[in-house]
């Protein structure tokens, strides 16, 4: 993974340059309208300076945007991606290695592309549970396999591939966005 001088990461073995940069007219560190203000709103758009089908999704904030603020983290301890840290929302969590899984682990090719597996945070019980995903690579949860949900608690190491990850809750007894 690489990150532009705009924050962006992409994959470098897969775009020479940033993916979401690229033709944009605007300049960097500057904001670009995705759309003008009219009956845009609910379709698909392209930004200014790329072409509607280059592939590239573009955000679109409206008043319906819900408030999705961070759960928790998983951090790499063990594994090509040492140091990395990856932020976990309320809902469900994919781990693989594919760029738009939500906790990806490129570096890995022992990690299956896909749904390795998922962490979901409960907002109605405030819990945390570690799922096995639709992947044939199995996970594991301080050192047992996980074949069924499992309730995770703080530090616990959580294993998919040659990567090792401590599992740091934010929300939970303590604390839990109201």
């Amino acid at each position: 993974m690489k990150q532009c001088e705009n924050g962006h990461f992409y994959d470098e073995n897969r775009f020479a340059e940033c993916p979401y940069c690229e033709g944009v007219s605007a300049a960097p560190g500057k904001t670009v309208a995705a759309a003008p203000p009219d009956d845009s709103i609910g379709k698909t758009v392209a930004a200014p300076g790329m072409a509607a089908d280059a592939g590239k999704t573009v955000a679109y904030v409206g008043e319906d945007s819900g408030f999705d603020p961070v759960v928790g983290y998983v951090i790499v301890v063990e594994g090509p991606m040492r140091g990395t840290d990856f932020r976990l929302h309320a809902g469900r969590n994919f781990i693989g290695r594919a760029a738009d899984m939500d906790v990806s682990l490129a570096d890995d090719a022992t990690v299956s592309r896909e749904s390795h597996a998922v962490i979901s945070y409960d907002e109605r019980s405030n819990t945390f549970r570690i799922s096995p995903g639709t992947s044939r690579g199995l996970a594991y949860l301080n050192g047992q396999g996980v074949d069924v949900a499992s309730e995770l608690s703080a530090y616990d190491l959580i294993e998919v591939g040659h990567t090792k990850l401590v599992f740091l809750p934010l929300c939970g007894e303590q604390f839990a966005w109201a």
